[in-house]
């Protein structure tokens, strides 16, 4: 049987140096792949202070084909949630998955 809501979620981290603004345009993910017709649908819980309304952005599907996607995401923290489809035979493992990050200014 495979395996049902299998899924990883991060600590929030800063996205800039200085608590500064900084918006995510794109996200590269890193994953080695096992089995076929899978998928990892990743979300993204971004705030800006410890305790703050968290904003949610995703779930983006990433299949074995997937390159990035892109999302516009303006924030100081960000988590980043994994969560494996339910397919028997399938799975993935996670690399350093990679964002495309600007600075953006100080104020939310």
């Amino acid at each position: 049987e495979p395996m049902a809501d299998a899924e990883v979620e991060t600590g929030y981290g800063a996205l800039s140096d200085g608590g500064k603004i900084a918006s995510v345009s794109k996200c590269e993910p890193d994953l080695k792949w096992f089995g076929q017709d899978g998928a990892v649908n990743i979300t993204l819980k971004c705030l800006n202070y410890a305790g703050g309304p968290v904003q949610v952005y995703g779930p983006y599907s990433v299949t074995p084909t997937t390159q990035f996607f892109s999302t516009r995401a303006r924030h100081k923290l960000i988590a980043v949630k994994y969560q494996w489809a339910a397919l028997k035979g399938f799975s993935a493992r996670l690399g350093a998955t990679a964002f495309q990050v600007k600075p953006t200014g100080s104020r939310p």
